[in-house]
């Protein structure tokens, strides 16, 4: 790994010194290589246990990206990018693409070194390649995925090893293929988890139409997961109308349970002088019979990130829903008041106010609360900006009689060249 820390030192350098810009264009014949990235520092403080008298969590972190984009000619692109990473989760190594402050890293971990500690590992965050000769064109590596809104898969954080087919056969139709390996458990037996999609979207005027098909196999228990998932978008004068409906089926061989998972969701947004205003709603089956033959809940698979549709900085962000963490609509109803805008140039506002239910009762209960979350933007100078974001979740009875509000702000500072 120091090597690779010393290449990329080395790299900066020599570019440093080639350029006065950061983001600097090298040139080989007909090649051009493009140096870009980004540093982000944060400082988080939440409360997010339910309980106010524990103690909120504090603390700060960091995130270095690094990306060389070559443009070897009109029909050849290649792409890598190194970021940060934690080096741990739960013991397990292999962590977020932040790491905190004072964390102590690799052999050193769980040994008391008081100001001495190595920031993280570097890890490949995407390495792919692509030909597009302008028929019919391909992309294979590591890459962000998300499909469509990014309701049922969104996996933007840390991406996915896939191979990518696509056509354009006009200025108005997408069209593509894809095989995405989702989890090579073992290079010698059969109990991989490979995700098969066909995705076509058509724009023709201000009306947007496309869907997906995706095929999730599986195989240590033979899940084989079906997600069939439609969109349209519409710009009518000044409002823009949005709806996505995602359809499920399949089965889990092993166990006899049968996939009926669905999440709707419908949306408007306008525009009341300088600021965007965003109406949505919508709702995620959940499984109101765990005990029998069927998996009603609508099965997500989302990065640990601010997901759509909601959004949310607390709920969907920092806790657990009956469905786990980062599940986005499963099991959950939603309603949506959202506004942004630039107060000034360098100022920038956002919040939203979402009432939540369960779809399906726990224990009776479903009322998950209401929460109002806000962000403040400034621009200090040019690709340079510190923000200040917040939560406030108002906890109803789902997480129990006698839960406190959960709550979590964070402010940071992100630099891009």
């Amino acid at each position: 790994m120091n090597r690779y820390l010393a290449i990329i030192v080395g790299l900066l350098f020599v570019l440093g010194l080639a350029a006065p810009s950061l983001a600097t264009v090298v040139a080989k014949g007909d090649t051009k290589v493009t140096l870009s990235g980004s540093l982000r520092f944060r400082g988080m403080m939440e409360e997010v246990d339910f309980d106010s008298d524990s103690n909120p969590k504090s603390y700060y972190d960091a995130r270095v990206r690094l990306k060389l984009s070559a443009k070897i000619s009109k029909s050849v692109k290649a792409v890598v990018e190194l970021e940060s990473d934690s080096g741990d989760i739960d013991g397990q190594g292999g962590g977020t693409e932040n790491w905190k402050w004072g964390q102590i890293q690799g052999s050193a971990q769980g040994v008391y070194k008081e100001g001495n500690t190595r920031p993280a590992q570097v890890m490949i965050r995407q390495a792919w390649l692509q030909y597009d000769p302008g028929v019919v064109g391909i992309k294979v590596g590591h890459m962000p995925l998300t499909l469509g809104s990014g309701i049922f898969f969104n996996h933007k954080k840390f991406g996915d090893d896939a191979i990518v087919l696509f056509a354009d056969p006009n200025k108005q139709t997408h069209l593509a293929a894809l095989t995405i390996k989702l989890n090579e458990r073992s290079s010698g037996k059969s109990d991989d988890a490979t995700a098969y999609v066909a995705l076509a979207s058509y724009k023709a005027g201000a009306l947007t139409v496309g869907g997906d098909v995706t095929y999730l196999d599986d195989q240590p228990d033979a899940t084989h997961l079906w997600n069939i998932g439609l969109r349209a978008k519409a710009k009518l004068g000044g409002v823009t109308i949005k709806g996505d409906v995602e359809l499920q089926t399949g089965e889990i061989e092993d166990a006899n349970i049968d996939f009926e998972g669905y999440a709707v969701v419908l949306g408007a947004d306008f525009k009341v002088g300088k600021a965007k205003i965003g109406i949505e709603g919508g709702i995620g089956s959940g499984d109101d019979d765990p005990a029998d033959d069927k998996e009603e809940s609508f099965i997500t698979t989302l990065g640990a990130h601010l997901n759509a549709p909601l959004k949310t900085f607390v709920y969907d962000y920092r806790v657990k829903s009956n469905c786990g963490k980062n599940v986005g609509l499963c099991n959950t109803t939603f309603a949506k008041l959202s506004a942004k805008g630039k107060a000034t140039k360098r100022l920038g506002l956002s919040g939203q106010l979402v009432w939540l239910k369960a779809t399906e009762d726990v224990n009776g209960e479903d009322q998950i609360g209401v929460e109002l979350d806000g962000k403040v933007t400034y621009k200090l100078a040019k690709n340079l900006k510190y923000y200040v974001e917040g939560g406030y979740l108002f906890a109803g009875d789902f997480y129990g009689p006698d839960a406190d509000d959960a709550w979590a702000i964070r402010h940071g500072i992100i630099v891009k060249f």
